[in-house]
């Protein structure tokens, strides 16, 4: 064989080793053992930071766990917050960029902390550890995209309610050039629907066999319920409402019973509107003002001395604490009270029940909740949305609904927790559970709402000016 013919097979030989090597490499694959060099690349340690209020690390440790599995190269850095120091917290840590990558919000808040937020990508992009293999099984590492949630699917995985206070717009364009799409900012685990707690002891010494169904039953049967002394003081409440302060919840009850009135809080062009008629209602027979004006009236008419619905007042203890003490026959709670009724009330008598409604008119129930969103500054957003919509999906929540016994916000699970007699009233709720304040300060619209009650109950307004005055504080805050 000639030197030329030899120096032809070495030039080959080299040359289809180079080009099998850049194929291996363009094309994903490689020869370094668990997966490709970008996937191995991808799986560098990361940390998420994830911050939470309520609820302690063993709700989430299962969740937690099984991500891990996957994704042996994250770590989760836990920490629960007191409700009351949460946001605080959250404000000073941004504002030093020392942040959680993924975080707990109200639903209330999303307007708020809309600028902090990311909102969700169409697709994201993680590296996923799995073994592969059947005679020699091998743990490989690959680089998974997969698709997010439209406003749809939320809308189809989590009800009308839920996608609508996630989904804010937001500019994908530039300042120049803005293009405004909508944007979804965050995933909940859960939902919680007001409900009635009642006292079974106090019911029956009154004689009243079945709990109350509808506001009107609850008006007829403060008579027989109540309790005075000479002095007028209330000694045991029918059902503990008519003020604000003193009433867990004042604003969610208060804001139930206008939309049960089908009071329009807000209209299509995204002004308060609560104060004026809806105009389904306008020309009907019967109905002479907005309906807001008659659930104000007819709240503050459980804390009128004047009136035989009478049962509540401002100088009496928290609505919840009365209960407890076995000293009011109603509670209108949530959910997340029943717990804290079994560890400080063990022997209290007490069933809950469907919440009241209007009779004549449509079911309609209130929604509370809290959902899980990823940081604007995070720099792990990827991991971050990827976590939480594990989180969020079906076969893992399953974990953190059995620990904390909530009602599911996945509407893919209502069956089953029907099943569950502790949630089950709770879950029955969540297919008619609304919401309506999407505005940037919650808190401001409870201080409103607050007043808008206390005026009435010293007289110092009609529940025609007291909600005309709250609509117009709420709009200088909404938007």
């Amino acid at each position: 064989m000639s030197r030329s013919n030899n120096m032809k097979k070495k030039w080959f030989s080299l040359t289809s080793i180079f080009m099998i090597a850049v194929f291996l490499v363009s094309s994903g694959l490689s020869c370094a053992k668990g997966g490709s060099l970008e996937a191995q690349r991808a799986m560098q340690p990361t940390t998420l930071r994830f911050w939470t209020v309520f609820d302690e690390r063993d709700a989430y440790t299962d969740i937690i766990n099984a991500y891990k599995q996957l994704h042996p190269n994250v770590t989760i850095e836990f920490r629960m917050l007191r409700y009351e120091e949460y946001e605080k917290e959250l404000l000073e840590a941004f504002a030093l960029d020392e942040g959680p990558d993924v975080f707990s919000i109200h639903n209330t808040w999303v307007s708020k902390y809309q600028n902090l937020l990311d909102p969700m990508p169409r697709t994201i992009t993680v590296p996923y550890r799995k073994t592969v293999g059947t005679v020699k099984k091998e743990e490989v590492t690959e680089l998974v995209t997969q698709n997010m949630y439209t406003p749809n699917q939320m809308s189809q995985l989590f009800g009308d309610t839920v996608a609508q206070d996630t989904l804010r717009l937001h500019n994908v364009g530039t300042e120049d050039d803005p293009e405004m799409v909508n944007g979804i900012y965050g995933l909940p685990l859960s939902l919680d629907t007001l409900a009635l707690y009642y006292n079974k002891d106090i019911l029956n010494n009154a004689g009243i066999a079945v709990p109350a169904a509808y506001w009107t039953d609850i008006q007829e049967q403060v008579e027989k319920v109540r309790r005075t002394d000479a002095d007028n003081n209330v000694l045991v409440a029918a059902v503990p409402i008519g003020t604000a302060k003193n009433v867990e919840r004042s604003f969610d009850i208060m804001s139930l019973l206008m939309m049960q009135l089908k009071t329009q809080m807000i209209n299509d062009k995204g002004q308060v509107s609560f104060h004026l008629m809806p105009k389904e209602l306008q020309g009907n027979e019967g109905i002479t003002q907005p309906p807001a004006f008659n659930a104000v009236e007819f709240y503050a008419s459980f804390a009128d001395p004047l009136l035989n619905s009478y049962t509540w007042n401002d100088t009496m203890d928290n609505s919840l604490q009365v209960f407890m003490r076995g000293q009011s026959a109603y509670f209108l709670g949530y959910a997340y009270h029943r717990p804290i009724i079994e560890a400080q009330a063990p022997r209290l008598n007490y069933d809950i029940a469907p919440m009241l409604q209007v009779q004549g008119y449509e079911n309609v129930n209130f929604a509370n909740y809290w959902m899980q969103s990823v940081a604007g500054k995070s720099e792990n957003k990827s991991f971050a949305w990827d976590f939480i919509k594990f989180m969020a999906s079906q076969e893992q929540v399953k974990s953190y609904l059995d620990k904390t016994e909530r009602p599911a916000a996945l509407r893919a699970l209502y069956d089953s927790q029907l099943e569950n007699e502790n949630i089950a009233v709770f879950t029955e709720q969540t297919l008619t559970a609304q919401t309506w304040y999407r505005g940037k300060d919650a808190a401001a619209a409870e201080r409103i709402f607050a007043e808008m009650i206390e005026s009435v109950n010293s007289f110092a307004a009609t529940a025609k000016e007291a909600v005309t005055l709250a609509a117009d504080k709420m709009s200088q805050t909404y938007r």
